[in-house]
């Protein structure tokens, strides 16, 4: 059966003529510091409109409701986000508001918005988030959905609210937005969206999406790479018996085939001693759940008895399972 592992396929290319023993670890990347993006970091926006000031039952607040939701998903996931904020602001006062938005709505108004975005093209997705005022949209998402073409876009919402869930609000967007493919996706209310109860909510929303832009997925995936070498330097057995999927085999140079738990037992008595290791030049492909990773490894090991550091080219296949990443071959 085929074998590559991200670099224990390396070491165990060695085991016929090679090997390593522990000591500290080294773990240097050619990636360094992430650069500010002049492009979209994938196809996933987050855009929302919060209102901060006195939340109903809530109290005054500095951020609004929906920001602090809004926040759960960027943080999680680190979407490119845009908010949508009025040219002028609304009251602070919870019942001026509501008169406010109660004039905009009967008169169809679009308020004006402070700032846009440059443009919204390189979205296939769009994650909008908005408060339920009087069982409806806020009029100035009007005003952002006039400046752009949604034609073709998914757009998936997720709302705070004071009871009524996603009110009429659903139905009013897709109407307005007619080329678009709207969905609901999830409405807390807004006395319980700073709960923890209500992060956790959020987030396993989220994940049942399964959406994740692609700087994201390469960052987790890379991540995920290196936690995988690092556990074999540590013999953290625990760890490299969760990160790679049962049924994977590994090969040596001679030929001679691993199951996984053999594999792993060798590592836990010692018979492969891994070092320290560096990944230089690292590029990684995604198609859909598999990734893809190619590199530069060069590896210190003691295995079998034969110590040497020795350089790679490696490439490793991960598999994404309920939104984790898992080696296999």
């Amino acid at each position: 059966m085929k074998i590559k592992t991200p670099f224990l396929c390396c070491l165990l290319s060695l085991c016929a003529i090679a090997g390593c023993a522990k000591v500290a670890a080294s773990d240097s990347s050619s990636t360094g510091e992430s650069k500010p993006r002049e492009t979209p970091s994938g196809n996933v926006l987050v855009a929302y409109f919060s209102r901060p000031g006195e939340n109903w039952q809530v109290g005054n607040v500095e951020k609004g409701n929906t920001e602090v939701f809004a926040e759960y998903i960027i943080d999680h996931t680190g979407f490119d986000h845009y908010k949508i904020e009025p040219e002028t602001p609304y009251p602070n006062s919870y019942d001026e508001m509501l008169q406010v938005c109660q004039k905009e709505q009967s008169s169809d108004a679009r308020p004006k918005i402070k700032e846009y975005i440059d443009s919204i093209e390189g979205y296939d997705t769009i994650l909008l988030g908005h408060p339920i005022w009087n069982a409806k949209a806020p009029n100035i998402l009007l005003s952002f959905f006039d400046h752009y073409d949604f034609s073709g876009k998914r757009i998936i919402t997720f709302v705070t609210h004071g009871g009524s869930g996603f009110g009429s609000s659903v139905s009013q967007i897709a109407n307005y937005l007619s080329d678009a493919k709207v969905e609901s996706g999830l409405a807390i209310e807004g006395t319980k969206i700073r709960s923890e109860e209500s992060k956790a909510k959020a987030l396993f929303w989220l994940d049942s999406l399964s959406l994740e832009s692609e700087t994201k997925m390469k960052e987790n995936v890379l991540n995920r790479y290196k936690a995988m070498q690092q556990a074999m330097v540590d013999q953290d057995m625990d760890f490299l018996n969760e990160v790679i999927l049962d049924g994977t085999t590994f090969r040596h140079m001679s030929g001679k085939v691993q199951t996984k738990e053999e594999y792993l037992k060798d590592i836990e008595e010692g018979l492969l001693d891994y070092q320290a290791y560096t990944i230089e030049n690292e590029a990684i492909t995604i198609d859909g759940d598999d990734a893809y990773i190619k590199a530069r490894v060069t590896l210190t090991a003691n295995a079998y008895g034969a110590q040497g550091t020795w350089p790679f080219d490696v490439n490793a296949h991960f598999q994404r399972i309920n939104g984790t990443w898992y080696y296999t071959n």
